[in-house]
């Protein structure tokens, strides 16, 4: 598990791999974007709605995926 995330698991998404994480501050949220970066991960590929963060691995589905995320 990445650091700051507190739990999180792997969905589908308009038929890519997508993975979703509950991180419940803003201090393990920063946590997390500077260990993700180290896999090529900016916060640009970073969806995030309230406690919710997701990173879809198919970078053409980021704005449906960000959309969904906000509900």
């Amino acid at each position: 598990m990445a650091p700051g995330v507190d739990e999180w698991g792997t969905c589908t998404f308009n038929g890519t791999k997508a993975q979703l994480y509950l991180i419940t501050s803003d201090a393990n949220y920063k946590t997390f974007v500077t260990a993700v970066g180290s896999y090529g991960i900016t916060e640009a590929h970073i969806v995030r709605a309230g406690n919710v963060v997701g990173v879809a691995n198919d970078g053409t589905q980021e704005a449906a995926f960000k959309a969904a995320l906000a509900g």
